[in-house]
């Protein structure tokens, strides 16, 4: 039989079947603990944004996620600001500068990203924000500028729990979303 053709029950005729797909839906784009309200905001941001995909904001997301802790960690703050909204970073940065003025360094090993989960969708107008919620294995020690250990250690694996948002004004040309909140759970 000929591609294209295809023949029907106990009628020996042929008949042409279209070559164009056929029609789909629009778009639904599905995220992980979907909820109606969930699925449909982000369908909402992919109608302002048509290359917005919810699997890769979350890869991206988790990886965001290793960069600004280790950032923070590291002390490495050019490469955290762009990141972090301006508020996010001011908290970052007193944290920072208290270590810094204490003499304390904090060393964070990210073990594993175990889940990374949209939470939350909102979309005000053209600003959209998704909530991540993150659950991590992670090691962290706070030490002395002699190399003491005052807090925690790096063979001490801790399950960390957060919650995370990013936002972007979907009309910018900028594609960075930046972190505006964080809330351990």
């Amino acid at each position: 039989m000929a591609p294209g053709l295809t023949q029907r029950g106990g009628d020996q005729g042929l008949r042409s079947l279209s070559t164009r797909p056929p029609a789909r839906p629009p778009l639904r784009v599905v995220a992980n603990g979907e909820t109606p309200k969930t699925a449909d905001e982000l369908t909402n941001i992919r109608g302002l944004d048509p290359s917005f995909d919810a699997p890769l904001f979350i890869e991206n997301a988790s990886n965001a996620y290793e960069i600004i802790l280790r950032c923070f960690s590291e002390h490495d703050r050019k490469t955290l600001k762009p990141l972090v909204s301006a508020e996010v970073y001011q908290g970052f940065d007193q944290v920072m500068k208290s270590r810094e003025q204490e003499g304390h360094s904090l060393r964070t090993e990210i073990i594993s990203v175990d889940r990374a989960e949209i939470a939350d969708v909102e979309l005000d107008g053209s600003v959209a924000r998704i909530t991540i919620n993150f659950e991590a294995s992670l090691a962290s020690a706070l030490t002395d500028s002699a190399g003491e250990v005052l807090e925690g250690g790096l063979e001490n694996i801790n399950n960390n729990k957060d919650l995370w948002s990013f936002e972007r004004d979907l009309k910018k040309k900028n594609p960075i979303w930046v972190l505006v909140a964080t809330e351990s759970v």
